[in-house]
C-alpha cells in the first residue's frame, strides 16, 4: 500500500496513479467501477482538475490503502 505520513487529496491523487501504474489490470476507468465513483469525476480528480468529495474518497480508499486509516494533520 501506498500511505503517505498526512492525508492530502495531492497524496490521494499521487497514490491512484501509483496503484493504477504499477498493478497490472488497473486502470482509472476499472477503479471507478470496482470503487463506485463516477468515472468522469475520477478521472477529472487524477488530471487535477478538481478534488473528490469525501463520499467518493471514502469509496475509494480500500482499493488503495486497504485498512490503513489517514494520519491527522499536525497543526
Amino acid at each position: 500500500m501506498f500511505m503517505k505520513t498526512n492525508f492530502t487529496q495531492q497524496n490521494f491523487r499521487t497514490d491512484i496513479h501509483t496503484l493504477v501504474e504499477n498493478t497490472p489490470g488497473w486502470s482509472v476507468t476499472r477503479l471507478a467501477r470496482k470503487s463506485e465513483v463516477d468515472q468522469a469525476s475520477l478521472s477529472r480528480f487524477c488530471k487535477g482538475k478538481s478534488g473528490l468529495s469525501g463520499a467518493n474518497i471514502e469509496k475509494l480508499w480500500p482499493f488503495i490503502y486497504g485498512d490503513q486509516k489517514p494520519n491527522q494533520p499536525e497543526n
